[in-house]
């Protein structure tokens, strides 16, 4: 497996986390 690093500060700026991402976009969706 590969760490990729990810920006979360628009998501915790707007009161989410990654994990609420994770759980909302199929994958794929984004290009990592």
């Amino acid at each position: 497996r590969e760490m990729v690093a990810v920006d979360c500060l628009p998501l915790i700026l707007q009161h989410g986390s990654l994990h609420c991402v994770t759980m909302q976009l199929p994958k794929g969706t984004l290009k990592v």
